[in-house]
């Protein structure tokens, strides 16, 4: 099946299905978005910028302080690890029925 330049219709707006529907797909896109947007600030700053985590990975590895870069990569993995967290935090808050149920 390809979907590609395909449109999704969620339906089902009176009865309140539709919303549900919206909101479980709002807060996968915001996961995926959260996270990408770590990495997409990171390259920015890698292309075009003398401060931030990017360019001291960057500059790091072109003076061999190896300890430097690795420490901004794990706390860029935290950051990221921290701002899906958040996201997943509000998701269970705004929508309580999207939560995995759990087995007794």
């Amino acid at each position: 099946m390809n979907l590609k330049n395909s449109v999704a219709l969620v339906t089902g707006g009176s009865s309140g299905i539709g919303r549900g529907i919206a909101a479980a797909l709002i807060q996968g896109g915001a996961k995926v978005a959260i996270t990408l947007s770590v990495i997409g600030a990171v390259v920015g700053e890698f292309v075009g910028s003398d401060k931030g985590l990017g360019y001291v990975i960057l500059s790091s590895t072109s003076y061999r302080k190896t300890e430097l870069a690795f420490s901004a990569m794990i706390l860029l993995s935290l950051m990221a690890i921290v701002l899906f967290a958040a996201v997943s935090l509000i998701e269970r808050l705004a929508c309580p029925w999207l939560a995995p149920e759990r087995e007794a």
